[in-house]
């Protein structure tokens, strides 16, 4: 069906059949679409129960034609929505072809042609005159004998084999009874006012060196310090912060981490120009699974691109902060 379906349709249709006013179901619709937006640049696919899977799915640099010219035209990288059905769906979709079933088909097997004694004469010819193919329906006794006297040899040798390790085995265990033999421990007489001292000074001196060990454990965990690496990237034609993450990160919405590091090379996040070099930080985890620290990072990326968009007075500035919250609460209120 070449026949489009618009928003206004859709929105026209799910009035006439809830009967729910038309402000209603334009705001409902747009809060869906918006939901669908965040999830795919947070997480990078969003699951609507019940109706199917939104993917990205990124498309590297291709070269195209244009329709109308026939011009061959370079296709920057990008990324492309995709949507999987869920199997709910697909029978719903399918409703009018579910009463069909499978049918087994039989096929009809093909007798295979006698050999004749003209074949036979042939194949004599091609094989030499006296080596006529043998007939696998034969059965020869002096092969048989062959393949016995193959599969007997390697038998014995394992049962040798395994005969020389036994032997080996029970007379190293001889020697090992020999030389484990008791000896009579050496007896000494002790007051026991001595052992009762001697074992509580023991324990103090073990309550000690627990103590310092502690301590010490808390003074390194205490000195412990996050040091960020980076890796350096020159930026070439086609990148963008959204395609570098996905690159270094496998997770595009990743992308402020990016801008966060280079605050003073990048002032609008949307824009890099090809030959500046910038850091791209490394992760402690990595781009599904991230660790606390990674998410404090992220949230502070996302928070300083709704600064940035927020100078530009962008409608959708907000969404950042909201995105910033989800992966650290209190980003706000650090950065205050």
């Amino acid at each position: 069906m070449d026949n489009k379906v618009t928003l206004q349709e859709i929105k026209d249709s799910i009035v006439e059949k809830t009967g729910d006013s038309k402000i209603f179901v334009d705001t409902f619709i747009h809060e869906l679409l918006n939901i669908i937006k965040e999830g795919l640049q947070r997480d990078g696919q969003v699951n609507l129960s019940g109706l199917g899977k939104f993917k990205l799915k990124w498309v590297e640099i291709q070269n195209a034609r244009n329709p109308i010219t026939g011009e061959t035209i370079e296709v920057p990288a990008h990324n492309k929505i995709i949507f999987k059905p869920e199997k709910k769906m697909r029978i719903f979709v399918n409703r009018k072809f579910n009463h069909l079933t499978s049918k087994e088909i039989t096929v009809k097997k093909v007798n295979t042609p006698k050999i004749n004694e003209e074949t036979i004469m042939k194949e004599s010819i091609i094989y030499g005159q006296n080596d006529v193919p043998p007939n696998p329906n034969e059965k020869n006794d002096d092969l048989s004998e062959d393949k016995k006297k193959k599969y007997i040899i390697p038998i014995i040798g394992i049962i040798i084999l395994l005969l020389i390790l036994l032997l080996l085995f029970l007379f190293l265990n001889k020697k090992k009874d020999k030389n484990d033999s008791p000896i009579a421990p050496k007896l000494t007489i002790v007051d026991s006012t001595q052992t009762t001292v001697d074992s509580t000074e023991t324990d103090k001196d073990k309550d000690t060196e627990i103590e310092k060990e502690e301590k010490e454990e808390a003074d390194v965990s205490d000195d412990m310090v996050y040091n960020e690496t980076s890796i350096i990237h020159k930026v070439k034609a086609g990148n963008t912060l959204w395609s570098l993450a996905n690159k270094y990160y496998n997770n595009a919405p990743l992308w402020p981490n990016i801008y966060r590091k280079n605050l003073e090379n990048v002032i609008e996040p949307d824009i890099i120009f090809p030959g500046m070099v910038i850091e791209i930080p490394n992760l402690e985890g990595t781009g599904h699974a991230l660790t606390k620290q990674d998410s404090f990072n992220i949230a502070e990326g996302y928070y300083l691109s709704y600064l940035a968009y927020k100078k530009f007075n962008l409608k959708d500035a907000k969404n950042y902060l909201r995105i910033a919250k989800r992966f650290n609460t209190t980003v706000e209120e650090n950065k205050k």
